[in-house]
Formats: C-alpha cells, structure tokens, sequence
C-alpha cells in the first residue's frame, strides 16, 4: 500500500515525538551543548513537516471542502492557528538551538513547547487528519 499524506504527515510527528523525547533527555541530564544540537535537529523535522502542511494539506483541505462551509472554516482555523504557533517555535528555536543554552533559561519555555506541541498532534490527528480523509473519500481522492 501506498503512503498517504495523512500517513506521512503521522510519521513526521512520531518523529517529532522523538526528537521532543531527545532534547528533554538532554535537558534532563544537564547538557547544555547537547540541548542545542538536538533542538537544532527538531527544528529541522518540524519545517519539514510545516512544509508539508502548508503545500499539500492545506490547499488539498481548502479545495476539498468548498461548499462545506464548517469544514473549510475548521481548516482554516487550523491552518491559522499552526501559523501563530510556528511564530513561536521560530522564536524559541533562535534563541536555543545549535549551541550550548541556560538551562534555566530554558527549562520553562522547553515545557511550554512540549505541551503545545503534543496537544497540537493530539488535536490535528482527532480532527483534521479525519476530517481530510472522510473529503477525500467524499471527493475520490487518495488521502
């Protein structure tokens, strides 16, 4: 069988969920050097992913559910809210990744990204990844 963008978009993020286990064992264990590295290597798979979501699911998404008003507008409200939350993650990522950080400095804004991030999965797996595929079944389109 054929992967999906569904199932690529869900590989990504258990990806994600490793590189986010990586950096807090780093943290945990009081590397600073390591720390940066590895939000280095997160912030890499995490534009990757972005990327994915901006130039396929998106558009495919918004396409799909014209006529579908509650659809459409749950799409775009995800797609709004991912943009202000990748506002964020660039904001955190310039000033911890690729060298060695304060850990102290770092510790609350690593639990607050931690938190947005799993609960971001958490939301688009319930509800936009099946929202796609039930338009794309509805439209004959490979989800």
């Amino acid at each position: 069988m054929s992967e999906t963008l569904v199932d690529a978009l869900e590989a990504q993020h258990r990806a994600l969920e490793k590189a986010v286990g990586e950096v807090q064992a780093a943290y945990a264990a009081g590397h600073a050097a390591n720390v940066g590295a590895k939000v280095s290597a997160m912030r890499k798979l995490l534009e990757g992913h972005l990327a994915l979501e901006n130039t396929q699911l998106y558009p495919k998404i918004v396409e799909m559910a014209a006529g579908r008003q509650n659809m459409l507008e749950l799409a775009k409200l995800f797609q709004t809210n991912m943009a202000t939350i990748a506002e964020g993650l660039v904001q955190f990522f310039e000033r911890f990744e690729g060298q060695a950080v304060d850990l102290e400095a770092f510790g609350p804004e690593w639990k607050t990204i931690v938190e947005t991030l799993t609960a971001r999965i958490k939301q688009e797996e319930a509800t936009l990844h099946p929202m796609f595929r039930r338009l794309s079944r509805m439209s004959g389109v490979h989800a």
